[in-house]
């Protein structure tokens, strides 16, 4: 839900709770769009991120840790010179405007002791961040607008601050019957959230709900005692709000893992919908907060994600050209067979062959039928055997050569299509990480290295040993790689003779191991290797397919053969177990 005035109210008013007479020690600006207030207040520390991203601006307490720029924007050093230091007197929202104020207290190198605002406006693709002085002219702001981007107003430094447009909208505690019936044609939920100032249209849905009126019932087709129940509930709600009486909730999407709405006040449409799990918090600002974070660890992943994707495209697709190629010099091997007959045929006939011609016809000993063979007619016999003979061996010489690369390129090409495959069940931005480290050691990607003045340069940092712990019904130990390095760290460094081994059938996936503390040739109960083979499968390519078969076996069975890429591995005296991935029985054995 995007941040409405109700809610830019409420976070207004907890802000000023927690941060009132608190002294900003520290100013970051790790992106452009988002400025981060190191705040002591109360004996207690807080980052306090203020979000300009158009597409989530927002207040929220910052749980990762800061990575501070080497060279910091102009507008941050702005900051750390204008407020770096100085205590905040009050943290407000006028009415029901999409805008906070930090009134601080400064101390000017010039003038002494001095007041600044700092006024964040919560307005979608118009967000913007602006520090005036207590004339109210503008000192810097994030985002400059002038007279040819904006004919209402300028943001620029020397001006004066001039509130963006106010809409033509009622304050809540103001809203009459009479001011709906003026949408008489227009659904009763559209018709509060073009009232009611500062009301996203979710909350007006939600009125329409506590009322227990149907929210596409036109207003003229409102009963008066609909009409009552509607007013009592907007009426109620102007009472928390005055009252700062508010029900903080955050909505989570149990399938996506990751918080759909959040709000100020309680949202009862999810209430009966089996998809949502609605949380409730104690603070409108800690719902906020978990809601940002898991968005920006959510936009993190995917970009570090995308990086590396790209990379294995990049070299899969090249890997693909090359393969054709090759292919291509393996189709010629008739015609360099071909340069070889020729010549043949030409030396055994040389003693027949006395003018220089443009083509010759011999009888092929082979065949027995009649061979045309081009000749160059300014050339002897002799030179155009001689020269068919070196086309042959240069062509048979690419031949071998292309046998031998395609050989190479194809375990090239699983190799990547197995990191690709590795992507898709990252689960966090560590998984990431060691993927890409593998492909650095793999020389498919560069890491920037860092040099120390009279130090040689460090290796390439190694992949971290953690793979995915599981426990199956009866008490043993399963483990799962994460990707192709730690696989074969699994199986050849942590895994014992007789330990079992698991992969998903032909298809890319994870190495699964269950440790066997008989430690011997014997294998574990039916129902342990079932639920191995559904997590086998689980951490495969397999995850959304039907029934799949994993093969298991003791991992003494198992070998890699010399020179193999991470992950390869051949394995013999193996059985086959069907199954289907199934999640829940994963997320239950899971440790």
């Amino acid at each position: 839900m995007p941040l409405d005035g109700i809610a830019v109210k409420c976070l207004a008013n907890e802000l000023n709770g927690i941060c009132k007479n608190g002294k900003i020690q520290n100013i970051y600006m790790p992106e452009k769009d988002e400025v981060i207030l190191g705040i002591y207040a109360n004996g207690t520390s807080y980052n306090v991120a203020l979000s300009l991203q158009p597409s989530s601006p927002g207040i929220y307490f910052k749980e990762e840790k800061i990575n501070n720029r080497k060279t910091p924007y102009g507008f941050c050093m702005f900051l750390r010179k204008h407020i770096g230091g100085g205590f905040i007197s009050e943290v407000y929202a006028k009415d029901y405007e999409r805008i906070i104020y930090f009134d601080i207290n400064c101390t000017d190198e010039f003038s002494g002791n001095s007041v600044k605002t700092v006024i964040m406006e919560l307005t979608g693709r118009n967000c913007n961040l602006i520090v005036v002085n207590s004339s109210c002219k503008i000192l810097d702001a994030l985002r400059h607008v002038d007279e040819s981007m904006s004919s209402v107003r300028r943001v620029m430094p020397a001006c004066e601050y001039v509130l963006p447009p106010i809409q033509d909208k009622i304050p809540i505690e103001d809203v009459q019957w009479e001011h709906l019936l003026k949408y008489a044609d227009f659904p009763l939920s559209d018709a509060i959230f073009r009232t009611v100032l500062g009301m996203a249209q979710v909350f007006a849905k939600e009125i329409c709900v506590r009322a227990g009126v149907d929210e596409t019932k036109t207003v003229k087709n409102i009963s008066k005692e609909e009409a009552i129940q509607v007013m009592s509930v907007i009426k109620k709600t102007a009472q928390d709000i005055s009252a700062n009486t508010y029900s903080p909730i955050a909505v989570y999407s149990n399938e996506k893992k990751t918080i759909t709405d959040c709000y100020c006040f309680n949202l009862s449409l999810y209430k009966n919908i089996s998809e949502f799990t609605v949380k409730k918090y104690p603070l409108y600002i800690d719902a906020l907060s978990d809601h940002l974070n898991l968005k920006n660890k959510r936009a993190v992943f995917i970009q570090a994600s995308d990086v590396v994707r790209k990379s294995v495209s990049a070299h899969l697709v090249k890997a693909e050209k090359k393969l054709l190629i090759y292919n291509n010099n393996l189709s010629d091997r008739e015609k360099i067979d071909k340069y070889k007959l020729y010549g043949e045929l030409l030396t055994a006939n040389i003693h027949a062959i006395k003018q220089k011609t443009d083509y010759v016809e011999l009888l092929d000993y082979y065949t027995d039928r009649i061979v045309k063979i081009p000749l160059d007619k300014s050339e002897d016999a002799l030179k155009n055997a001689q020269s068919y003979y070196k086309k042959y061996k240069k062509g048979i010489a690419a031949y071998n050569y292309a046998v031998n690369a395609v050989k190479g390129i194809k375990k090239e090409i699983e190799y990547l299509k197995s990191v690709r495959a590795s992507l898709e069940l990252c689960e966090n931005l560590s998984d990431i990480e060691d993927i890409k480290k593998e492909l650095v050691l793999e020389g498919y990607m560069k890491e920037k290295l860092k040099i120390k003045k009279g130090r040689k340069a460090s290796q390439p940092e190694a992949v971290s040993f953690n793979p995915v712990k599981y426990r199956s019904k009866e008490g043993y130990e399963i483990y799962v790689g994460r990707n192709n390095t730690e696989n074969d760290k699994l199986t050849f460094d942590y895994a014992q003779n007789f330990d079992i081994w698991l992969h998903v059938k032909n298809l890319h996936g994870s190495h699964v191991i269950i440790k066997n503390p008989a430690k011997c040739e014997e294998f574990l109960p039916d129902k342990t290797l079932t639920e191995a083979a559904i997590i086998a499968a689980y951490h495969s390519e397999a995850r959304t397919s039907g029934q799949v078969a994993v093969d298991y076996t003791f991992i003494k069975n198992v070998k890699k053969p010399k020179g193999a890429k991470p992950g390869y591995v051949n394995y013999y005296n193996y059985y086959s177990a069907y199954v289907k991935a199934d999640e829940l029985v994963a997320k239950k054995l899971r440790e």
